[in-house]
């Protein structure tokens, strides 16, 4: 995906969000999308959601994905997530 195409789904999800409203999943309208891509539109909507003032008030790390429901999610999945996780 190309950095407007990342800025736009991040833009929709955040609509999306503040709407409540259901999109279709991305994996179905971009074939090619990445883990990447999806990290970067995870931080656009971040971004977006800071500029509403909204604020950060924790970050999970790999530490707290390994215990709990998280974990187990995790292993039956085979993905681990990197240190990108930030709570609002």
């Amino acid at each position: 995906m190309d950095k407007q195409q990342i800025q736009s789904c991040g833009d929709e999800l955040f609509e999306a969000m503040v709407q409540r409203k259901a999109l279709r999943p991305l994996t179905e309208r971009f074939s090619d999308i990445t883990l990447d891509d999806a990290y970067n539109i995870s931080l656009r909507m971040l971004e977006r959601r800071l500029d509403t003032g909204e604020r950060i008030i924790g970050k999970k790390n790999r530490r707290d994905l390994q215990s709990g429901s998280e974990h187990a999610q995790c292993a039956s999945t085979g993905l681990w997530l990197p240190d990108r996780c930030h709570g609002l």
